[in-house]
């Protein structure tokens, strides 16, 4: 992508710089290029979603977890004593809740794909509601394991739903903030509850009922007008919402096929679609991430409320020293989420998640005299479980393309990794208290088979890009075919772990100011071998020519120039492994260069559709000599990954410049 010296500023540019944003830029859309909406902007498009879907969800979701563990809640004014509920029996109650959770969790996805999200959502949610309402007025122990159990059968599709949901929205690089926010509904779930219950349990007495009833009848309540309200406002999917213009809706899937292709054939699932699915080891792998850490996660919502009660408080005081580690969980998750959609990095941020968790169970399990130590301890299981849990499911779930296994496989996800709620409701008994070294020690277990998961499915990642990067363009499958497979689609590339150096992107932006200082077009790049390193680096000289003797040559694009040196100076093995970072997106000419002289993959910080909306923000007309392909429609076998975000409002700078000058 090099900038034509043949332009003319227009009459009338066609938005002012004053309203312009570096997001503005055609995506493709069946290979053609979709520019966003005149009328808006992508960064006002994604803010108008993250309005109308995300706060719905959370909101949805909190009251679903809200009325799952407020059994805990309820248990600390007396649940178990009125109840009668001696031994295992509260235990059981809890386990109860999953039995139909964990079973019905791949068809509620199916009829959420067939009924539309706002419709089976909220009829799910009023669904829970009123059984929690009539938890209040449960007088026996087969009463508590009814109720527990349509619990567990009206809020089996609200987790992998809504996670479903939000990835049929937003590229993968957008969806840790959302994803995270979204899950962390639970530790606002946890926070609020504690502050309700403290409140809510001193209406004992009542009308003749104990504090434990109102808790239930009170959040039940609550829940069934909020779905009411929501079967109007939850969203659906991009193609059927009605708040979207149909100009907004197909630069939506535009942007999202760009980033995941194709995402769905709008058939009907069947049952070889899900036998299918499950073929694929990585799906197996996704389940037993989510599992490892659920039995921490759920042993410490049912059970932490008991914990610090065995610390001496009375039952206001327990309610109200539960909240500070669910809000200090949410910052923690929120801070790596913000971090780890900037990095585009999800492994590491897992494993050290996963490694704070660790660190609090070790304390939990070695330290039983220091109350404040203690506390820190369930602090850091708190926070690590909570913030490992959005990442894991995030990086799954991201990974998965096309409707259909995205909904089978987050389903999935969710419905085996909440066996593990089944073992952590029975890894804290009566008798272990206070100490509680089985459920302690049992958590630590679970979050290193977590862990160890979490390795195995990035090596199964890494193995798969690399065998999509030797096999690119050996295919010949049509777009239906490529819909179908989804993410098992040749050209489809997994999120991994491993990114773009940012200091050799850095390194591009100042070589094309060097060349816009000395009077070139800003386009810098740097070849880079399989180590890192950088081998030879170059700016763009059409101008002032490779000796600087004036002469103009529209060849001597850095790109190009790269390409020839490798040629002459590196063996094919050396190319092959090496990287070309680059300021702007190859031009056709440079694309094909890089192809013919077998050098590895590409890394852009500005695309040439980017280049193209910014002429024409500025107001600049341009003679078309060479059409402006993408790299991998000239040469669809190279790995590339670009616009790569955080530096392409300095080159847009850059070549503002430019055409100021070339005035």
């Amino acid at each position: 992508m090099q900038f034509d010296k043949e332009t003319k500023p227009a009459e009338s540019p066609s938005r002012s710089l004053e309203h312009a944003t570096d997001l503005d830029r055609p995506v493709y859309g069946d290979d053609a290029p979709v520019e966003c909406p005149p009328h808006t902007t992508e960064s006002k498009l994604i803010t108008k979603i993250d309005f109308r879907v995300i706060p719905f969800l959370c909101i949805m979701y909190l009251l679903a977890f809200l009325d799952r563990v407020n059994i805990a809640n309820a248990n600390v004014f007396g649940l178990s004593e009125e109840l009668g509920l001696s031994g295992t029996l509260y235990n059981n109650a809890l386990v109860v809740f999953f039995v139909p959770y964990v079973l019905l969790e791949i068809p509620s996805n199916i009829l959420l794909k067939k009924f539309k999200p706002h419709v089976w959502l909220s009829i799910n949610m009023f669904g829970f509601g009123l059984v929690t309402l009539l938890q209040g007025f449960v007088q026996n122990y087969a009463g508590l394991c009814t109720t527990r159990f349509f619990l567990g059968v009206f809020e089996t599709g609200m987790f992998p739903g809504a996670f479903y949901l939000i990835g049929m929205w937003y590229r993968r690089h957008e969806a840790q903030r959302r994803y995270s926010f979204f899950f962390n509904s639970t530790t606002l779930a946890g926070a609020f509850g504690g502050l309700l219950a403290a409140a809510i349990g001193k209406m004992g007495g009542i009308r003749g009922y104990s504090g434990w009833r109102w808790i239930f009848i009170i959040e039940g309540v609550l829940t069934v007008v909020v779905s009411v309200f929501f079967f109007f406002c939850l969203p659906d999917f991009p193609e059927d919402v009605k708040w979207l213009t149909d100009d907004e809706k197909a630069f939506v899937s535009a942007r999202l096929r760009a980033d995941q292709g194709s995402s769905a054939a709008e058939r009907s699932i069947t049952v070889r679609d899900v036998g299918r699915i499950f073929k694929d080891y990585k799906v197996i792998l996704g389940g037993f991430m989510y599992f490892g850490l659920i039995v921490p996660a759920y042993g410490y919502a049912y059970f932490a409320p008991g914990i610090f009660q065995t610390y001496g408080y009375n039952s206001i005081q327990t309610q109200l020293h539960s909240v500070p580690p669910w809000v200090v969980a949410f910052a923690f998750s929120m801070t790596i989420a913000f971090i780890s959609d900037k990095t585009r990095h999800r492994f590491g941020f897992a494993i050290a998640a996963i490694c704070v968790a660790i660190t609090g169970f070790a304390i939990l399990i070695s330290v039983h005299d220091n109350t404040p130590l203690q506390t820190f301890g369930l602090y850091a299981v708190a926070s690590g479980s909570y913030t490992a849990m959005p990442i894991i499911v995030c990086w799954f779930n991201m990974n998965l393309g096309g409707h259909h296994r995205r909904s089978i496989g987050s389903a999935w996800q969710v419905g085996f990794g909440n066996i593990g709620g089944i073992i952590a409701v029975f890894a804290f008994l009566k008798k272990d208290a206070p100490k509680y070294i089985p459920g302690y020690s049992i958590s630590i277990s679970f979050i290193i088979l977590s862990g160890l998961s979490c390795l195995a499915y990035a090596i199964a990642c890494w193995s798969a890009n690399k065998k999509r990067d030797r096999t690119a363009g050996e295919s010949v499958l049509t777009q239906e075919e490529k819909t179908e497979l989804g993410d098992m689609s040749p050209d489809y590339s997994r999120a991994m772990s491993s990114n773009p150096d940012p200091k050799i992107l850095r390194r591009c932006v100042e070589l094309a100011k060097e060349a816009l200082d000395a009077g070139d077009d800003p386009f810098g790049s740097v070849l880079v071998d399989a180590n890192g390193n950088t081998i030879k680096e170059d700016r763009n000289r059409v101008n002032t020519g490779e000796n600087g003797d004036g002469k103009r040559d529209g060849t001597l694009h850095p790109e190009f120039t790269l390409a020839r040196w490798a040629q002459l100076n590196l063996s094919a093995d050396e190319r092959a492994k090496a990287s070309v970072y680059t300021s702007g997106e190859h031009c056709p000419m440079c694309a094909a260069a890089h192809a013919w002289v077998g050098l590895g993959p590409i890394f852009y910080v500005s695309s040439s559709a980017q280049f193209s909306a910014w002429l024409k923000e500025f107001g600049v007309e341009r003679e078309t000599k060479v059409k402006p392909l993408s790299i991998n429609e000239v040469a669809p076998n190279i790995p590339v990954q670009g616009p790569i975000p955080g530096l392409d409002d300095e080159v847009k700078a850059l070549h503002k410049q430019n055409i100021k000058r070339s005035w």
